[in-house]
């Protein structure tokens, strides 16, 4: 009997300290999820000052009709979320071990999933405990004659109900953070299996250079040779000698033309002197 008492006292005294209220709108919206699997989430969980009490509540899913309470506490000293369940005046626990939990990191993200009597604890999006239950949170509000739920909450934090953890872990952007650690991961990746190095550059790069030196006959470092000068035949003997001699009668054609060209400035300056100097003009 003085065992019951003690259990009661220690109740009473941890419900009154427990500074939850009630909020109508999560209730209502709970009444419309709880049919079927349903998430509940917080965001940005800031460690305590005062670390006098280690045990921090978090909300409270209570069936009046029913007499049962599901209460959900961060016990960050213990590194774990706990579940004291009411039900019908008898009070159990149930915990859910998350080893990265400590007592000084804000934690960004908390999301507990409910499918059927399965459970799920995600914290900074990622999964840390998730195992089977006693107890089926939508078949207890089914099977009630006159289906009533409420949620009482910490009002200090945020709080979301989602159909699924897909859409609650999406709100606090953690697709996005993985597909930043996966980029990460594939780049460091690369560089230790050396598939961006310098030997596969090369290799892709004579790939490419044999590629074109068999479809035009000569390679692209000729093209881009500075050595090679326009009055020099780079053409191979394998072309028509009919062209060779074109280029070739070509080249002694401009010659002949630069010849001309000087000739006559050449010209064009004597005359321009016998005009300077004539005594009669």
């Amino acid at each position: 009997m003085r065992k019951i008492f003690m259990l009661l006292a220690f109740a009473l005294m941890i419900e009154s300290g427990l500074n939850l209220s009630l909020d109508p709108d999560a209730s209502t919206d709970l009444e419309q999820y709880i049919r079927d699997d349903f998430t509940i989430s917080l965001r940005h969980i800031r460690p305590r000052r005062k670390a006098k009490i280690s045990i921090e509540a978090l909300f409270m899913i209570d069936f009046p009709s029913a007499k049962n309470k599901f209460t959900f506490y961060l016990d960050r000293k213990a590194k774990r979320v706990t579940i004291d369940i009411n039900s019908n005046s008898q009070i159990f626990s149930k915990h859910l071990n998350a080893p990265s939990l400590n007592e000084t990191i804000t934690i960004r993200s908390l999301a507990v999933s409910f499918s059927e009597n399965k459970i799920a604890l995600f914290i900074d999006c990622k999964n840390v405990y998730k195992d089977e239950m006693e107890f089926n949170l939508s078949k207890l509000y089914l099977n009630m004659d006159e289906p009533d739920v409420k949620l009482l909450r910490e009002r200090k934090y945020p709080l979301f109900i989602d159909r699924n953890i897909e859409s609650a872990l999406s709100r606090t952007n953690c697709q996005k953070t993985s597909k930043q650690k996966g980029y990460r991961k594939m780049m460091k990746d690369s560089e230790s299996h050396g598939y961006y190095n310098d030997q596969d550059v090369n290799r892709k790069r004579g790939r490419r250079e044999h590629r074109y030196n068999n479809r035009y006959g000569h390679s692209q470092n000729q093209l881009i040779n500075p050595s090679y000068r326009g009055d020099i035949s780079v053409v191979s003997g394998d072309c028509d000698e009919n062209l060779l001699a074109k280029m070739n009668d070509l080249i002694a054609l401009v010659k002949k033309l630069e010849k001309d060209i000087a000739n006559q400035h050449g010209d064009v300056r004597r005359l321009q002197s016998l005009i300077e100097n004539c005594a009669g003009c």
